[in-house]
């Protein structure tokens, strides 16, 4: 399925590693950042024990898109990366499919009609930057195991379109270093990539809640990401910027 000369000279990322299986491209991603690889990718045909954020998991098959780019120090607006990836996401979705209105679920997920598409955990290593992409693709169904989670869907139930993973995976790469490489040339175009960012935000100007690992929360109306990718919260103190924590509808 996935060839490792095509997607060198697509994306110029020479170190690539195609596995059958593999716990977590992550975790083989953090083990590469120790041999200086970067740019680098990895990508796996089932990932049995893949991560999310706080110790979440993320259900993947042979229908999924699951890999991690590993980038150095070279990283523009490093506190944007994760809604970066997450644009990128959305921008070769649509492209690939017509689907309309992908939407950025801060911090690190892409959602369509309030179910999730994708997820993007990012680690730091060695000074270098990995992160962690999964897709629901051409997947007919999600087992109720893993819906019961989270509300879950794949490209395919939305759109009907089976797509070739691999690519995909280049078209998001691809958009993903064009957004490095644009953002780190000027303030201008960084703020050409805030304003897109927050075109995208799923619950912007929505009485929201974000919870916290502690089990405390925060309520507000979402006013949108600032540079620093903190969530901008308007309560009944101010503006609050948070940086960490699950963002979901506030309760009635």
């Amino acid at each position: 399925m996935f060839d490792a000369a095509q997607i060198a000279a697509a994306t110029g990322i020479q170190h690539i590693e195609i596995h059958d299986e593999v716990d977590s491209t992550n975790t083989r991603g953090i083990e590469l950042c120790k041999l200086a690889f970067a740019p680098g990718l990895i990508v796996t045909e089932v990932q049995t024990s893949g991560r999310g954020r706080r110790s979440n998991t993320w259900w993947s098959d042979s229908d999924s898109l699951t890999f991690s780019i590993i980038l150095g120090q070279e990283v523009a607006s490093p506190e944007l990366l994760a809604s970066s990836t997450a644009l990128s996401i959305i921008l070769a979705i649509e492209e690939s499919t017509g689907l309309k209105d992908l939407k950025i679920k801060w911090p690190n997920d892409v959602i369509a009609e309030s179910e999730k598409l994708a997820g993007i955990l990012i680690e730091k290593s060695n000074q270098k930057f990995v992160i962690g992409i999964g897709v629901n693709v051409n997947q007919k169904a999600i087992p109720e195991t893993d819906a019961s989670s989270f509300s879950a869907s794949s490209v395919y139930m939305k759109s009907g379109n089976e797509l070739d993973q691999q690519s995909l995976m280049i078209q998001i790469v691809q958009r993903l270093m064009h957004c490095q490489n644009d953002s780190s040339r000027s303030a201008e175009s960084n703020s050409r990539l805030l304003n897109a960012i927050q075109r995208r935000l799923f619950f912007l100007d929505r009485q929201v809640e974000i919870g916290f690992s502690d089990g405390t929360s925060t309520l507000g109306v979402f006013k949108g990401v600032n540079r620093q990718g903190a969530a901008v919260l308007e309560t009944s103190k101010g503006l609050q910027e948070i940086f960490s924590g699950t963002l979901r509808s506030s309760p009635s």
